[in-house]
C-alpha cells in the first residue's frame, strides 16, 4: 500500500489501525522529531529522552484500534505522549536515586552551560516551570513549544478551549508578575526566546 505524501495524518492512522506498519512508519517519520522533543523536556537525559519517545510510539501503535478518525491525529498523538510521560515519570519516583548521582534533569543549568542561547531559553523555561501551577505550564509548553493551537492543546490535555485560554491567559499574567515583562523587550530585540514573550508578543492573543 503506498500514500501519497500528501496524505492527512487521519487517513495515515485509519491505514495503520488496519495493520500497516508502513503508514504508521509514515506517521513516525512526520512527528518523530517534536515527539522526540516533547520527551526530552520530560526526561533526565538524551538516553532517556529516546527510550520515552518510543515508549510513546509503541503506545500509540497499541492504541490506534480506539483511535477516532474524526479526531486531528496529532492532538491524539500528543494525548498518548503525556499519558506515557506521567506514567513514566510516576514510575522513576519510585525508584531509589543514589545519593551522590550527578544531577543531569534537562532543566539544570549552571552559569557555565548558560553561554549557549538554548541553554539560556531552557533556563528561562525553567524559570517559567518554577512560577507556574503545573496545568498552566504544561498548556503554555503545548501552545508555544509544541506550537500547537488552543484547539489541539486543548485535546491533548483533557480539557476545553476556554478552560486552555484561561490557562495561557493567567500563565502570562503570572509570568509578568514574576518580573518578565524585562525578558519580553530582550525577546522582541532578538536576544532571547522566552515564555513569557511568546504569549505576549501577540498582544495575549491566545487563539
Amino acid at each position: 500500500m503506498t500514500f501519497p505524501a500528501q496524505a492527512t495524518d487521519e487517513a495515515l492512522a485509519r491505514a495503520a489501525a488496519a495493520g500497516s506498519t508502513e503508514m504508521f512508519g509514515e506517521l513516525v517519520r512526520r512527528h518523530g522529531g517534536r515527539i522526540h522533543a516533547y520527551c526530552q523536556r520530560r526526561a533526565p537525559d538524551p538516553a532517556a529522552a529516546e527510550d520515552l519517545a518510543q515508549m510513546v510510539f509503541v503506545a500509540a501503535f497499541r492504541r490506534l484500534g480506539g483511535y477516532n478518525p474524526d479526531r486531528g491525529f496529532l492532538p491524539w498523538l500528543y494525548t498518548v505522549a503525556r499519558c506515557v510521560a506521567i506514567d513514566e515519570a510516576r514510575r522513576m519516583r519510585r525508584v531509589p536515586r543514589p545519593v551522590d548521582a550527578p544531577d543531569t534533569r534537562v532543566d539544570a543549568v549552571t552559569p557555565a552551560d548558560a553561554v549557549s542561547a538554548g541553554e539560556v531559553e531552557r533556563g528561562l523555561w525553567a524559570r517559567a516551570r518554577a512560577v507556574l501551577p503545573p496545568r498552566q505550564f504544561e498548556a503554555l509548553e503545548l501552545r508555544v513549544r509544541s506550537d500547537l493551537d488552543v484547539a489541539a492543546v486543548a485535546a491533548a490535555m483533557g480539557l476545553t478551549r476556554t478552560h486552555v485560554k484561561v490557562l495561557l491567559f493567567r500563565a502570562r499574567r503570572a509570568l509578568l508578575a514574576a518580573g518578565a515583562d524585562a525578558e519580553v523587550r530582550e525577546s522582541a530585540a532578538g536576544r532571547a526566546a522566552t515564555p513569557a514573550a511568546a504569549v505576549a508578543a501577540a498582544g495575549g492573543r491566545v487563539s
